[in-house]
């Protein structure tokens, strides 16, 4: 939950198309000292490296779940 939860807010930054971190807070309803975070990751993953995690966090709580492929370990995931 952490990690999608910290790339999901990484993905709503690049949907609000700015790098004010001010505006980023205020948008997000966070403190200002917390976006350097975010931005920062803004730096190291693109727009479609974040969606591609996304996606593959939702993946794997589904096996975790056992939708989708039953047979894995929790260790393979």
């Amino acid at each position: 939950p952490t990690l999608y939860s910290f790339f999901s807010k990484v993905y709503m930054i690049y949907g609000l198309g700015t790098k004010d971190d001010r505006k980023i807070a205020s948008e997000l309803g966070m403190n200002p000292y917390v976006v350097k975070n975010y931005t920062q990751a803004l730096n190291l993953y693109s727009y479609n490296k974040v969606q591609q995690i996304l996606l593959l966090i939702q993946e794997d709580k589904l096996k975790v779940l056992g939708i989708n492929d039953a047979a894995k370990e929790d260790a393979d995931l």
